[in-house]
């Protein structure tokens, strides 16, 4: 799931990530990914995001 490089420039998924997912769950940022010791990460759009949510929900993982 590693996001592949294009010689240093950043891809259209990469700037416009809503958010990253990485093995141990999703993070704000890319830095915020790689300072908790990521290694693999991928793009999130914003319609994934809302996508991975509104699943999570429906599993009953929310608890108010």
């Amino acid at each position: 799931m590693s996001t592949p490089r294009n010689n240093g420039a950043a891809t259209d998924a990469e700037q416009s990530a809503a958010a990253w997912l990485g093995q141990a769950g999703l993070y704000r940022t890319r830095l915020e990914a790689l300072q908790n010791g990521e290694q693999h990460l991928e793009p999130v759009s914003a319609d994934e995001l809302f996508e991975l949510a509104r699943s999570h929900v429906r599993e009953g993982h929310i608890h108010a």
